[in-house]
């Protein structure tokens, strides 16, 4: 899977606007660099899988989320989602989706 090939296929979503741009936003959590703190779940509602942030920028403040569905739902309504056709590729790319610029910007 071209993790990078999907970012940039999804260029308008917000959180990958921040991974794509990661000098916009950074949150330090627990003395830890965290942008996004990806998830990956199976809506309920419509059965498909998505890869979301479980941390997100809410009226200019950050909000993290403890239940990915309630983060799923808050995402979905926003547009800040990226649909799989299954579980699997969401949690890959939820595992693999740092670019180089990302990785190098943060030291990861």
């Amino acid at each position: 899977m071209d993790t990078l090939k999907i970012l940039k296929e999804n260029k308008d979503v917000p959180f990958v606007k921040r991974i794509l741009n990661p000098q916009l936003s950074a949150l330090k959590i627990k003395g830890k660099n965290v942008t996004h703190a990806m998830s990956a779940e199976i809506d309920e509602t419509d059965g498909k899988a998505y890869a979301f942030p479980t941390v997100v920028i809410e009226n200019g403040q950050y909000r993290t989320f403890d239940d990915n569905f309630e983060a799923l739902q808050w995402n979905k309504r926003r547009g800040n989602v990226i649909q799989f056709k299954s579980i699997t590729e969401a949690l890959y790319f939820t595992q693999n989706y740092k670019p180089d610029s990302f990785k190098e910007f943060y030291g990861d």
